[in-house]
């Protein structure tokens, strides 16, 4: 037998496959999560800065953030309702939001309505729910806009008055408070109205 025969009766020995390099895998680019999702924020930046992923103006964000600091410290007033009142521009800023509600998402809404302020009139800063609460609160915000301006809410009958687009008779809507207390309003939207010195005869 010569040196590297096969014994008789062995296996035969296939030789090795050689590997043929196929296409190459595509690789799939990670899915990124949404950018409105906080339910997918990391929980401790949640509960530093929850709507950091919002995509609003930067100034909003660290305002809304330093008044719910101040708010919780209790150091946050209310705006007050004199013209001429020497309020601080964080103090104001709550009360400017109230005159631009519209511009505000939900969110932003929801958040402003969350701010820790003890008065009669945060009513206004909280989205209403429903038809009539929301009827309710834009004319509450006609009459506060009314009050700020004139110390009373002796509107005339002729007094032009828009909220949000909508127009509204200020003036006939004040008059029938005046006459009674409508028995489908709340604790809170009779408090509201007290705030702005409402008397009813």
């Amino acid at each position: 037998m010569t040196r590297g025969a096969r014994p008789a009766g062995a296996p035969q020995q296939r030789p090795p496959r050689r590997h043929r390099p196929g296409p190459p895998r595509r690789r799939l680019a990670p899915r990124s999560p949404p950018a409105h999702a906080p339910a997918l924020l990391p929980p401790r930046l949640n509960d530093i800065y929850p709507w950091w992923a919002f995509r609003w103006k930067e100034e909003w964000k660290r305002t809304y953030a330093t008044a719910l600091k101040a708010a919780r410290r209790g150091d946050l007033a209310f705006p007050d309702l004199s013209p001429d009142s020497d309020d601080s521009p964080l103090t104001r800023w709550p009360d400017d939001r109230i005159d631009r509600l519209d511009a505000l998402t939900e969110i932003q809404h929801n958040l402003l309505g969350a701010l820790p302020l003890d008065h009669l009139l945060t009513l206004l800063l909280r989205p209403p729910r429903g038809g009539s609460a929301c009827a309710f609160t834009r004319r509450l915000r006609a009459a506060r806009t009314f009050w700020r301006s004139h110390q009373h809410l002796n509107v005339p009958r002729t007094y032009p008055c828009t909220i949000d687009g909508y127009p509204l008779d200020l003036g006939r809507w004040i008059r029938e408070r005046h006459r009674n207390k409508p028995p489908s309003l709340t604790r809170e939207q009779l408090d509201a109205l007290q705030a702005l010195d409402m008397r009813w005869t």
